[in-house]
């Protein structure tokens, strides 16, 4: 039997959907307001990790420089200068150790300094004392020298020194 040159529509097929300009334009428009919004988001959660980063590294900046800042000796509080060369590992210990056992105290009651002699100030006041690095400084409150310790000491052996200090 020959076909005949009609055929019947397949009624499995699916149809496609009448071309809308403004339906596509709508979804155009929705899905550049998705993009640029999920961007914005991203760039936020970008500027907000890079401004907290940046905020820690000022902050760590500032401390740092207060540390190394020796006129601060006495002005009505105790202070620990630490002699430190920062290639030293015993250097590196003695500082660990000691913050250890800063960390026992108010942030108020004792100053911790350092004087890093790879600096030309940290070196002229190791010189001035006539210590050599791995040593801790003690002041008392109007910056008179009470004690010299060289070498490494342990936290519980300088809490006990800062503990007299602040006695004192």
């Amino acid at each position: 039997m020959r076909k005949s040159g009609k055929q019947k529509p397949n009624s499995n097929k699916k149809k496609a959907a009448p071309h809308n300009g403004a339906a596509n334009a709508s979804q155009v428009k929705d899905a550049t307001k998705r993009n640029t919004l999920a961007f914005l988001g991203k760039g936020l959660l970008g500027l907000s990790v890079i401004g907290g980063g940046g905020f820690y590294f000022y902050n760590a900046y500032q401390k740092d420089l207060k540390e190394r800042d020796l006129t601060r000796i006495g002005f009505g509080k105790p202070t620990i200068v630490q002699i430190h060369d920062p290639n030293c590992q015993l250097c590196a210990t003695l500082q660990k150790e000691t913050r250890a056992a800063l960390s026992n105290f108010d942030d108020e009651t004792v100053k911790y300094l350092v004087a890093n002699i790879r600096t030309k100030k940290g070196l002229e006041f190791a010189q001035k004392y006539n210590v050599p690095h791995v040593s801790l400084l003690l002041f008392n409150k109007r910056g008179q020298l009470q004690n010299v310790l060289q070498g490494v000491r342990r936290e519980e052996e300088l809490t006990n020194v800062i503990s007299t200090m602040i006695d004192k």
